[in-house]
């Protein structure tokens, strides 16, 4: 999408397509919980964005960086939760 969307709230929005090479600072996903499918591709701005209660281990793909973001800041806590996640943050790109 090569797009800014600092700031922009996306809580509760059902995400399936690509965000590619976009800005996500300060970006809300608070309960985005339908990720199946979406893409986050070449994410580097990302700093202060929300993820509270977002199913993110449910993206087919995630940049590194976003990935490990997320990772530290937002982990499963449920088992089969954690399992995905670990394997996203490992196929990361």
């Amino acid at each position: 999408m090569n797009a800014d969307f600092s700031g922009l709230d996306f809580s509760g929005v059902r995400l399936m397509g690509v965000i590619h090479n976009s800005n996500l600072t300060e970006a809300t996903f608070d309960k985005t919980t339908d990720l199946e499918g979406a893409i986050f591709s070449h994410i580097t701005e990302f700093n202060r964005s929300n993820w509270t209660g977002a199913n993110w281990w449910d993206a087919n793909l995630i940049s590194c960086d976003l990935a490990r973001y997320l990772w530290e800041s937002y982990r499963a806590a449920e088992p089969g939760k954690l399992q995905k996640a670990t394997n996203l943050v490992a196929n990361c790109s």
